[in-house]
């Protein structure tokens, strides 16, 4: 999970889908949908709030803290899911538990945030 927060803050678009698990939704999609995230959104904190491991699944609930510029600050807390495969722990999806905002819209990731999990 940490990395792929510094994935989103570092702009490592490859990173990113090669953690993506192939069964993500939006999997063929996203290169463009990610890109677009880390090039408008400022990052600006990651709290792990939880987590579950189990052998070849684990859930992760964080908050993260960012800014959209022009003083928009914002902040998402979610629940992800992760299958571990040869080895790697791939992301599969996200549920949004606690949106600052009731907006989806708000959220720099809610073309990725989609899937129940």
């Amino acid at each position: 999970m940490r990395s792929r927060y510094t994935a989103y803050v570092k702009g490592l678009v490859d990173y990113l889908v090669d953690t993506t698990h192939p069964d993500h939704p939006d999997y063929d999609t996203m290169r463009k949908s990610v890109r677009d995230t880390t090039n408008r959104v400022r990052f600006k904190k990651l709290d792990i709030q939880d987590s579950t491991n189990g052998e070849n699944e684990a859930f992760v609930t964080f908050r993260f803290d960012f800014s959209l510029g022009r003083g928009i600050d914002r902040h998402i807390t979610e629940r992800s899911r992760f299958v571990k495969e040869e080895g790697r722990w791939l992301f599969i999806g996200t549920e949004i538990l606690e949106p600052q905002s009731p907006s989806d819209e708000d959220s720099p990731l809610a073309p990725l945030s989609n899937l129940d999990v």
